[in-house]
Order: structure tokens, then C-alpha cells, then sequence
């Protein structure tokens, strides 16, 4: 674990999915269980995602820059809110750097992939909100189904959960942001 790490401490099992019989939590929760997701129904679907901004090259940010500035006083959209890094529950894609892009390198000195971003709540640009989903979106208030439907409280904005490319029982890496 990390010198300044105080959260959970993830343990990834790699295992086949028809070994699943029970993925229920059961029983009462206290305040010790603040980690554990919520049981909720959650409907993946494969979107892409680009890199942050600062992960690209110098050149390729200008021709960004250029090309959204050449769209006009305002679009509607830009790529770092609606193109990049989508935010949410996902698994693997490009990872959120609020202070700047952080190679993230293993033990054995390969480069690490994000495995899984467990965030505070859902949110983001209504672009990468599922179609079926933005009348709720769109609603005032706080809605706790659509908001926060796993109840994950452990991160300042949201856990980050990297595995080593090369061997993934090298252990994982985990960043908060």
C-alpha cells in the first residue's frame, strides 16, 4: 500500500465468470463496510474514450486547440468534457489526472493499465450520459438511484485500480484523485 493511502485495499481475483454462483453482500452494514458497493443493477456499454488532453503529444493539444477554437464563441461541446475520458464506474479506458498525466509503471518496470475507476457518484457531461438515462439527468435535485447508485464513499473524487500489462498477478496500484 502507499505511504499516504488510507482506504480500502483492493484484491483483485482473476476468476471465470460461470465460477460466480453468489455476488450478494447480505447481512447489515455498519460503518466499517463504508467501502462496499451498494448491490444495484448497472447496464454496461462499450464507449470510446481519448486520452486527456496533457496525455497527448504537444503537437496533436495545438491541432485540438486550433480545431475548437475554429468552432466558435460556444459549440456546446469541447474534446476534454466530451470526447475524453469518460466519467463514471468503468472498466479500463484513460484515466483522470486532475494535476497533470502520471505514467503509472510497475515493479517490474512495465507500464500498467487502468483496470477499474470506482468514482464518487456518477456524473459528467450530459454527452456521456446513456440516451435511456438523461430525463434523469436533466432533473433537479439528487437523485441517489442515478447519482451514487453503488454508495462508493472511500476516494476523494474517485478510486483508480491499475494492473501491470505484462502479468497481472504482479498486484495492482491504486491512486486516489
Amino acid at each position: 500500500m502507499h505511504e499516504h493511502y488510507h482506504g480500502p485495499a483492493p484484491k483483485v481475483i482473476w476468476r471465470s465468470a460461470a465460477s460466480l454462483t453468489d455476488a450478494s453482500i447480505g447481512g447489515n452494514r455498519s460503518a466499517d463496510d463504508m467501502y462496499l458497493l451498494e448491490p444495484c443493477v448497472l447496464h454496461p456499454e462499450r464507449i470510446t474514450e481519448y486520452p486527456d488532453i496533457e496525455d497527448l503529444p504537444e503537437q496533436l493539444q495545438s491541432r485540438i486547440h486550433a480545431w475548437h477554437n475554429s468552432l466558435g464563441q460556444d459549440p456546446g461541446y469541447d474534446y476534454g468534457n466530451d470526447l475524453s475520458v469518460a466519467p463514471g464506474l468503468k472498466t479500463g479506458g484513460w484515466p483522470y489526472w486532475p494535476h497533470g498525466p502520471r505514467p503509472v509503471r510497475c515493479s517490474c518496470d512495465s507500464e500498467m493499465s487502468l483496470l477499474l475507476t470506482l468514482p464518487n457518484g456518477e456524473r459528467g457531461a450530459l454527452s456521456w450520459t446513456p440516451v435511456e438515462d438523461r430525463f434523469r439527468a436533466r432533473k433537479r435535485g439528487y437523485d441517489p438511484e442515478f447519482h451514487d447508485p453503488t454508495g462508493f464513499r472511500g476516494a476523494r473524487d474517485e478510486l483508480l485500480i491499475f494492473v501491470c500489462r505484462q502479468d497481472p498477478h504482479h498486484g495492482v496500484w491504486i491512486a486516489l484523485e
